[in-house]
């Protein structure tokens, strides 16, 4: 998760939550706001919400749909505020992530800390010609822009001693 504006987290949550495999959520109005607030809890009206929901919209990130007892994508959200009710608090509604939508996930999504720890050591044995016996994590903190992972590690070598014993540095 994201450190910033509450619009900008809003944002970030409703897109991380959409971004499963297949790129799509469906839900209703109470579970979306459940899934939302247990990212962000800060959030309490309705009005944050639904504001992210149409920034994304606007901004042709998403595509709101609704489903009929046929189609899962049966009618888009026509933006216009008198058909709000309607659309968000009436049954489940879809977040369909679109292809610019994808890119814009990709410059703004921040790795887990675990998998950044993990890319950085395999990174490093690459490096090395995978012969890394000890290697260290010395720490991690996350960029100013909270867009990367700093990862510093440590290689602790074993030098040999002319006496032949084995020193660990």
């Amino acid at each position: 998760m994201i450190n910033g504006p509450l619009a900008d987290r809003l944002e970030y949550a409703l897109l991380e939550i959409t971004m499963t495999p297949n790129g799509t959520y469906q839900a209703s109005w109470g579970v979306w706001m459940t899934t939302v607030t247990a990212r962000v809890p800060e959030l309490e009206t309705d009005a944050d919400l639904l504001a992210a929901f149409k920034r994304l919209r606007e901004s042709g990130i998403v595509k709101l749909t609704k489903p009929d007892g046929t189609q899962r994508d049966a009618s888009e959200y026509s933006c216009s505020e008198a058909d709000d009710d309607a659309f968000f608090f009436t049954g489940p509604f879809n977040v369909n992530i679109t292809p610019r939508g994808r890119q814009h996930w990709d410059r703004i999504k921040v790795i887990d800390v675990k998998q950044a720890v993990a890319t950085a050591m395999e990174y490093l044995k690459t490096l090395m010609g995978g012969s890394v016996s000890k290697l260290l994590l010395e720490e991690v903190w996350l960029s100013d822009d909270e867009k990367f992972w700093n990862v510093t590690l440590r290689v602790a070598a074993t030098i040999t001693s002319h006496s032949g014993s084995d020193i660990d540095h």
